[in-house]
């Protein structure tokens, strides 16, 4: 209503300003033209009369005796239809209305005025207004000879009757315009109150309709019949609301469908805001978190809940850490449960809860006890499938061996004494195999402790590439880039010098028909990221198929016959043990570059586990 009122009296303001101001202009207009006409009629009657009053003087009378009087002057008025006044000097000389004077209600000296203006400025005429009783008397004067000898007098006209002629015809013109004014006022209104009532109703239902959506009513629909951009707008908004209602729809479907995949899952998954407060939380995370038979509810504050719990105390460090982060963390945990040890693994999510509030974290924990028994279980398997076939290799010789020398012993031949040393040879060649066979098993299954201290890297590489820097073999190349100032990594020197050895025998495994070796280091220290050395053993060879790739650092696989297929996976449990990081990057035909990523001595998060 306030806009429909508002925009009706908008379209009447911009509407009234331009009509009333044409109406008074035209007015104005009018009078002004009526008055031109006054004075120019009166002008006319004026001429007429003094032309003829002139010729009467000049054909009348004697020289010396006054050729005007009232009687002439009074035929003069019928000849031109006017009053008429002639003055002589100031003083009237004669007049068509002597009752006028005679009664005192005219003065018979000319006006003041009139005088300077014909007498003295020489102007050929002079209009002016005197208030006679209170109402104006508009006379039109102009000079003329009043006798034969030429003395300058002056004729005067009254124009009252004329101008309440043009008075009359004046109002009679306003009372038009005023009319026509109050009509064209009149029609504006009615048109303006339509117009306002097709724009502001489609509108009004409009704001009806968006209040109605505010409220969660998206089954709203505008059904105003309206044209052009109106209507386009309404058109709009239905499909909006009919947009918002799908969406609606929509999330409520995908809200119930997580909502029972959460119900159901075995991984939990919580939800806190910055704060740490539980937002939710699913059944599994409730019976991972629960603490002497209390279950954690939304509301309640997580960091809190975790400290009071002795067996979550793993996790509420985690969870610290994460809070402190702002990218996503993982972390598997050993947490006490009902009196027996659970490995929980948990990964941490940052995510903003919405309406600018800082980031929170969506905690997704899953119990792999399971999992991880049965990985243990799987690889010891593995372990002993792998131990059976390379123990049977060299038991098979053996057993040949053995027999081939009871059957000469048993037969009585003669050779019996040279293929006896020849099978003792053998036994004894297979034996070693055995043995070492047993001390690599060994060498994976335990890393001995580490002796971890700051060490120069530049050492640890001469340690290793120096045999072969000194001595190549044929067709080899060994290259060495270690940049100055490089600081030192927290390391057991022997460990690592073995590890890089072993890769520098893959590396020239790798290179039958020769090629170039190349080790080098570099500082990683990334934004977020713990300071590191890399180093790197580079070699030119044939490269490793992107389908093995994946495998190379697996114990027991080897590309090579009579491998264990052991020493990249030493050399990489060697490397983590020192908490670093190996990876390898190769394409067939281009080379393989293998780099060890090993923490420096000043960071803490490098420190090796003892």
């Amino acid at each position: 209503t306030t806009f429909y009122r508002r925009l009706t009296a908008a379209f009447m303001l911009t509407a009234l300003v331009p009509l009333l101001s044409l109406a008074y202009f035209v007015s104005r207009f009018t009078r002004q033209e009526f008055e031109h006409v006054i004075t120019t009629s009166g002008l006319a009657s004026l001429q007429v009369a003094r032309r003829v009053a002139e010729d009467y003087i000049v054909v009348s009378g004697q020289d010396d005796a006054p050729a005007l009087d009232d009687d002439v002057v009074f035929w003069l008025s019928r000849v031109v239809r006017q009053d008429l006044n002639v003055y002589q000097g100031a003083d009237l000389l004669a007049t068509s209305m002597r009752e006028l004077y005679a009664s005192a209600l005219m003065n018979t000296r000319l006006d003041g005025d009139i005088y300077r203006a014909l007498y003295l400025d020489r102007e050929p005429f002079k209009q002016d207004e005197d208030p006679i009783g209170g109402v104006g008397y508009l006379t039109l004067s102009a000079p003329m000879k009043v006798d034969r000898k030429g003395s300058i007098g002056a004729i005067s006209i009254p124009l009252s009757a004329h101008r309440r002629a043009v008075e009359r015809k004046a109002e009679e013109v306003e009372g038009a315009i005023l009319i026509s004014t109050c009509l064209t006022i009149l029609l504006l209104a009615v048109v303006g109150w339509r117009v306002a009532r097709r724009i502001s109703g489609p509108i009004a239902l409009l704001a009806d309709a968006a209040r109605r959506v505010e409220k969660g009513d998206l089954d709203v629909r505008v059904s105003a019949a309206a044209h052009h951009e109106i209507g386009f707008l309404v058109e709009a908004f239905n499909r909006m609301a009919q947009s918002l209602r799908g969406q609606r729809e929509d999330l409520r479907r995908r809200r119930d469908y997580i909502e029972r995949i959460l119900a159901r899952a075995t991984t939990g998954v919580v939800s806190i805001d910055s704060g740490g407060e539980v937002i939710t939380i699913n059944p599994a995370a409730e019976g991972l978190l629960s603490a002497g038979g209390v279950t954690l509810r939304p509301g309640a504050s997580l960091p809190e809940w975790l400290e009071r719990e002795p067996s979550l105390k793993p996790l509420h460090s985690s969870l610290l850490q994460a809070l402190s982060a702002a990218e996503d963390r993982e972390a598997e945990l050993a947490v006490t449960r009902e009196g027996s040890e659970r490995r929980l693994r948990a990964i941490f999510l940052p995510f903003a809860p919405g309406d600018g509030a800082p980031s929170g974290r969506i905690i997704l924990l899953e119990d792999i006890t399971d999992i991880v028994r049965s990985g243990r279980l799987a690889a010891w398997a593995e372990m002993a499938r792998r131990i059976a076939h390379e123990v049977k290799n060299p038991l098979t010789p053996i057993q040949l061996s053995v027999d081939h020398v009871r059957r000469l012993w048993d037969a009585g031949d003669s050779r019996f004494g040279e293929v006896l040393v020849q099978c003792l040879d053998n036994i004894q060649g297979q034996v070693r195999v055995l043995r070492r066979i047993a001390s690599e098993f060994s060498a994976y299954a335990r890393i001995p402790r580490l002796q971890a201290v700051a060490t120069a890297v530049e050492a640890i590489v001469d340690d290793a590439l120096g045999p072969y820097a000194a001595a190549p073999p044929p067709g080899i190349a060994v290259t060495r880039a270690i940049p100055r100032g490089l600081p030192r990594v927290l390391a057991d020197r022997a460990v690592i010098v073995r590890a890089m050895v072993n890769l520098i025998e893959n590396a020239l495994q790798a290179m039958p028909s020769g090629g170039t070796l190349s080790v080098g280091a570099m500082l990683l220290d990334g934004p977020g990221s713990v300071p590191s050395v890399r180093i790197e053993v580079r070699d030119t060879g044939t490269g490793v198929d992107p389908s093995l790739r994946e495998r190379i650092f697996e114990p027991y696989f080897s590309t090579k016959s009579g491998g264990t297929g052991l020493g990249l996976a030493i050399a990489r449990r060697a490397v983590e043990e020192h908490g670093g990081r190996m990876a390898i990057e190769s394409r067939p035909g281009e080379g393989t570059a293998v780099t060890l990523d090993l923490p420096t001595a000043g960071s803490d998060a490098g420190d090796p586990p003892r």
